[in-house]
């Protein structure tokens, strides 16, 4: 149980951690493209 939610904290947090990387890079895009 306790390795359950160990891979799905890590998991999650390397989902939270490339959305925080990558909504900057999508953000940028859709600025300089309007």
């Amino acid at each position: 149980m306790q390795k359950l939610i160990g891979s799905i904290l890590l998991i999650s947090g390397t989902c939270i951690g490339s959305g925080m990387i990558a909504l900057p890079m999508v953000l940028a895009k859709l600025g300089y493209n309007t």
